[in-house]
């Protein structure tokens, strides 16, 4: 089985689609000191917290991600 590797916080945003800061304030509520530096590491017992927290905004990313803005098809001859 493969072990649960920790992610720096800068990752866990983006997977997350979340700031930096929320990410932090949100942590910092759950009794968790964390620093709000890019290259601080999150835990995978923290990261399970916050991707429970940040579900939706991680979905509303991969749902944007598929979305295709000012490409046009033209099958008229």
């Amino acid at each position: 089985m493969a072990e649960e590797k920790s992610m720096r916080l800068s990752q866990a945003a983006r997977k997350l689609n979340v700031g930096l800061s929320t990410i932090v304030d949100f942590l910092s509520s759950k009794g968790v000191q964390i620093d709000s530096k890019p290259n601080t590491k999150v835990s995978p017992e923290e990261f399970k917290m916050l991707y429970k927290e940040f579900q939706n905004s991680a979905a509303d990313k991969e749902e944007a991600a598929e979305v295709t803005i000012g490409t046009t098809h033209r099958n008229q001859v």
